[in-house]
């Protein structure tokens, strides 16, 4: 028999996973040794950094809670729930694929390439533009939800980002001011658990209409960026 192959997509998600849990333990156990992991022991403190940068993008689970974790932990915490889990789990966040691509894609632009090349295949340019995509809303839609917390919560912004990432990102982790937060903060919440679950862009997608085709072809101009 043939040996089946690894689709593209099975090996993006293995490899930008285990990227994700190595560099996000190693930063977690640097910047919690003396903090959150302070009073364990050296090997706990290293598989509670293992076991802080997995469930953040997936299960929401907590061996030390979120609360006692540094700044720098907490903004860690905040990216790996804003990244999520991977195209057809269910978890949220932007999906470790999107940042996959985005990370080529800006690869190949540096070296001079005007086309997408992974593992000796050529993406097309529509991936690239679904992935800017689902960011741009994602990261609106984070935006919003801070800023009615910021005008409706007395708490930290720290604390209000992360409520509105882990809601976002349908994870579940809490810096303990969730019970504390006004009828309309939940519910700023609620709405932020809903997109992130159903998914931001297909919700939009059901709501705009879709054009079949373009029927006109315009000029190509040039505009600069960055």
């Amino acid at each position: 028999m043939r040996a089946r192959r690894i689709s593209l997509q099975t090996k993006l998600v293995l490899v930008t996973t285990v990227f994700l849990v190595i560099l996000g333990s190693v930063v977690l156990v640097l910047t919690e040794w003396g903090n959150a992991f302070g009073d364990l022991q050296a090997g706990w403190k290293v598989w509670n950094g293992v076991f802080s940068s997995i469930t953040p993008r997936t299960a929401g689970f907590d061996t030390v809670a979120p609360v006692n974790f540094s700044s720098a932990g907490v903004f860690v915490l905040v990216l790996l729930m804003l990244i999520g889990a991977s195209p057809g789990s269910t978890g949220g966040g932007i999906k470790t694929t999107t940042l996959a691509i985005l990370l080529v894609s800006t690869w190949n632009f540096l070296k001079g390439r005007h086309e997408i090349h992974l593992w000796n295949r050529k993406l097309p340019f529509s991936v690239l533009q679904r992935s800017v995509t689902v960011v741009v809303l994602y990261l609106g839609t984070l935006l919003v939800g801070i800023g009615l917390l910021v005008l409706i919560e007395p708490f930290p912004f720290r604390a209000l980002l992360f409520e509105v990432a882990s809601a976002l990102g349908t994870v579940g982790l809490s810096l303990g001011i969730t019970p504390e937060l006004s009828d309309a903060g939940k519910i700023v919440l609620v709405l932020m658990m809903f997109w992130g679950r159903v998914g931001i862009v297909t919700f939009l997608y059901s709501l705009l209409k879709r054009q079949t085709g373009e029927r006109v072809s315009y000029p190509v101009s040039e505009v600069p960026v960055g």
